[in-house]
């Protein structure tokens, strides 16, 4: 069987894809990923076929110039409006792209960004779903949906907000579809909102995480997380490991002011640091900071105890899934949900918001996961997560696909 995995994204979006991918290549199916040039050896090195997207994760996902940047990160509506004008003016040449990847025998999935084709695709009879890494989708719970963090309470209030953030969310995936249908001659897709109201869905988070919600439709198949069982898990000798610090690939990050904050808190809470930034360089900062760049996640939590990270799905994920206690720092998006999700489970601290992280609140932070008082809980939800396979839970719910087309 042919699969067509569509991920127009960061590393943190392309590294569930990977998960899924390996899985499909491992039993013989032939796996195509499509993702920025830029992730090339990501793709390759888990042994899967790259179809390579025009531009960059921060040309085509985010507004150009530093000011705009600014802009969009301090105010939520100009974010998603500066975000929309980004994706469409990338959008002519990321469907020529899906187009020459996508073959006519091919199954495709997509992430949030692609939804649109695959609705298109699943329209005209191919068999196609949609994998969300977060639950976007509408819900009174305020455990299955982003709204807020529980803020709103549970019911009508949030279901409604959750509502208008799917629809906001579904308009980023406008003018790819739109795009595509021209390139490939098909009928045009319509509302996005109502594209999508068909699509099958996998929901690649976990129920011990994100709760399922009684309002999701039957089309929802909730698998748990894809994220690759690590190699080395937390266990005896934990404590004498480093703590690791990364707030991902977030955009506008200053690598210099970063590095200063790491060095200062891991300083002030008397812990040692291994910090992972792509951008860093390789020399010590400190006696008590290492840093690394770009790395595997999935290779280094075996190597610390705990971790201080952004919120994003995919760390989030791995993090879990190897039992590490957690302090989230977020910024956008999905991660203030996580850092909500991971306190009220009892794996990590308050979060606290990347824009008011100071040395105070990181060292105060770190303080608090080398003290190991969340180490028992995050231990037992990563059993649990480990136990899930999430990714085979994906794979069956794939082949149910295939079958029914």
């Amino acid at each position: 069987m042919k699969y067509v995995l569509v991920s127009v994204g960061t590393r943190g979006d392309l590294q569930p894809f990977l998960a899924l991918g390996r899985r499909l290549a491992a039993r013989g199916d032939d796996v195509t990923v499509t993702a920025f040039a830029s992730h090339r050896a990501l793709v390759t090195d888990a042994g899967l076929r790259h179809a390579p997207l025009p531009g960059t994760p921060e040309g085509t996902l985010w507004p150009r110039g530093r000011a705009a940047l600014r802009l969009a990160l301090s105010q939520p509506l100009a974010l998603y409006v500066a975000q929309r004008m980004a994706l469409r003016r990338a959008a002519p040449g990321l469907a020529r792209a899906l187009a020459a990847a996508v073959t006519p025998d091919a199954v495709v999935v997509a992430g949030t960004v692609g939804a649109g084709v695959a609705a298109l695709l699943q329209r005209d009879g191919h068999p196609a779903a949609l994998a969300l890494f977060a639950p976007l989708l509408p819900a009174g719970d305020h455990r299955a949906t982003l709204m807020a963090a529980g803020r709103l309470g549970d019911g009508p209030a949030n279901r409604a907000l959750s509502g208008l953030l799917w629809g906001m969310s579904s308009g980023f995936t406008s003018a790819l579809a739109g795009e595509f249908a021209r390139v490939t001659g098909r009928r045009p897709p319509g509302p996005a909102r109502v594209a999508l109201a068909s699509l099958p869905v996998l929901m690649a988070t976990s129920p011990a995480v994100c709760p399922p919600a009684a309002e999701w439709p039957g089309r929802v198949i909730q698998t748990g997380f894809w994220a690759a069982a690590p190699d080395a898990r937390v266990s005896d000798g934990a404590g004498t490991r480093p703590l690791l610090v990364t707030f991902g690939s977030s955009p506008g990050t200053d690598v210099a002011r970063e590095g200063e904050l790491v060095v200062a808190a891991a300083d002030r809470a008397g812990v040692d640091v291994l910090w992972q930034h792509p951008g860093a360089s390789t020399g010590p900062r400190s006696d008590r900071v290492r840093v690394i760049g770009a790395a595997d996640h999935a290779d280094v939590v075996g190597r610390v105890r705990a971790v201080v990270h952004h919120g994003g799905a995919g760390t989030t994920a791995t993090m879990l899934t190897a039992g590490l206690p957690t302090f989230v720092t977020p910024l956008l998006g999905d991660q203030p949900y996580y850092g909500a999700r991971v306190r009220a489970l009892g794996a990590g601290p308050r979060p606290v918001p990347l824009g008011r992280l100071g040395v105070r609140s990181l060292a105060r932070g770190l303080q608090r996961l080398a003290a190991g008082g969340h180490d028992a809980a995050a231990a037992a939800l990563g059993r649990q997560l480990r136990a899930e396979d999430g990714v085979g839970r994906a794979v069956d719910a794939l082949d149910r696909l295939v079958s029914r087309h």
